[in-house]
């Protein structure tokens, strides 16, 4: 998990990794809910880019293993 408490890009280096690929969820901490965003592959670098950004834009990027 990756807080943003702006909503800003998040990079990572995807290197620190141990699983292939990962089911993508943005979780609201507004609102309580989570939005799964796709399933993606392990890139040397990984940027993700929150749903909305900004003061009060907080979210919490959330990535499962998939085995």
């Amino acid at each position: 998990m990756v807080y943003t408490p702006l909503g800003s890009d998040i990079e990572l280096n995807g290197k620190l990794l141990p699983s292939s690929k990962y089911q993508v969820s943005w979780y609201d901490p507004r609102s309580g809910k989570t939005a799964r965003t796709g399933i993606i592959e392990k890139k040397s670098q990984l940027k993700f880019t929150a749903p909305s950004r900004g003061p009060g834009f907080d979210w919490i990027l959330i990535l499962d293993e998939i085995k």
